[in-house]
């Protein structure tokens, strides 16, 4: 998952980049400002799962309702801030989707035990 995170931090800083080349510093800091709430998100929902699957966490369901009110509110107050555009705080957000999918398309994953190498082809005579 830590390399997921990464992906998606990288993601977010090159729409970062390419958003103050294309519109300006206040398009850059609404698209910063959200891939840094998508990468925020990611990190909040990897570290509960990873506590509910050692068992060490409460109640899935507070865990959950917590992390929806905490984004909804810091959605609002991002949105409410004058120097932040929708588009591109929205833009910012894309980081996340956009982040797994390149995390899983050039990644390789770790091999597993479980794949038995093809077995060498002997000459039965």
């Amino acid at each position: 998952m830590r390399r997921t995170q990464w992906v998606v931090w990288g993601v977010g800083i090159i729409l970062t980049v390419g958003a103050w080349g294309v519109q300006g510093l206040g398009w850059a800091l609404g698209t910063f400002v959200g891939g840094l709430l998508a990468s925020m998100n990611l990190w909040v929902l990897a570290r509960s799962v990873s506590r509910l699957l050692a068992g060490r966490s409460g109640s899935w369901a507070a865990v959950a309702g917590a992390k929806f009110l905490a984004l909804l509110g810091l959605t609002y107050l991002a949105l409410k801030h004058p120097s932040i555009d929708p588009l591109s705080f929205t833009l910012g957000l894309c980081a996340l989707p956009l982040g797994i999918v390149f995390a899983g398309l050039f990644v390789a994953p770790p091999a597993s035990d479980d794949e038995v190498a093809p077995a060498a082809e002997t000459d039965h005579a």
